[in-house]
Order: structure tokens, then sequence, then C-alpha cells
């Protein structure tokens, strides 16, 4: 039974784009993490520079909260998770014109931590 499931999940990613992309940014992270795990640290100091009222911005950063949500377990050690979840907390209060956006993956990355 297990070689069927795995077996059925490989094909899924075959076919899946998103489920091919997620399985290539985890053996990525999991075989170059001393390179690719400091960059998605830094992409994520750079988020809260960054403008919420124009959409492309929005959905970079949902990308990238998107992104600490998929590489978790690797991003462990890398992320200072205390100062993180308040910055996190606070975001949530904000308003902008495409907040929902990110209120959603904000409490993704929260519910995942």
């Amino acid at each position: 039974p297990e070689e069927f499931a795995f077996e059925e999940t490989r094909h899924v990613s075959l076919y899946n784009i998103k489920a091919a992309s997620e399985h290539f940014l985890l053996n990525m992270t999991a075989t170059f993490q001393d390179i690719v795990c400091p960059y998605i640290v830094e992409l994520i100091k750079e988020c809260s520079q960054h403008d919420r009222s124009n959409i492309e911005t929005v959905l970079m950063i949902d990308s990238i909260y998107s992104v600490t949500v998929i590489c978790s377990y690797d991003l462990f050690d890398h992320i200072d998770i205390d100062g993180w979840f308040s910055t996190l907390v606070e975001e949530l209060a904000q308003e902008s014109p495409y907040c929902s956006i990110l209120r959603r993956r904000i409490l993704e990355v929260i519910g995942d931590g």
C-alpha cells in the first residue's frame, strides 16, 4: 500500500504544475539549504518594506509567505519566529485594498508555525 501511495503522489506531481513546483522547491531547499534558506529569509525581511496598495506587490508577498509555509521545516533554524510572528500580527491589522489576500496567507503561516 505504501508503494502505491508513493507512486500516486509521484504521478500527480508529473501532471500538476503546482505540485511539481512545490516538490522542486522542497528539493532545492533541502539540497542547498545554506544558499536557499538565507535568500528566503532576506526576501521575508524585505516584505515589511513594501507598499501593500499595489496588487503586484501583494501577490509577490503572498508568494513569499507561501514559500515559507512550504519550506517551514528547513527554515525553522533560520527565522526569528517570535519577531516575525509579532510582525505578522501587526500586518493582520493593516488596511489596504488587497489586505484579504495577505490575511489569508498570514493565517496559513501562523497556523503552520
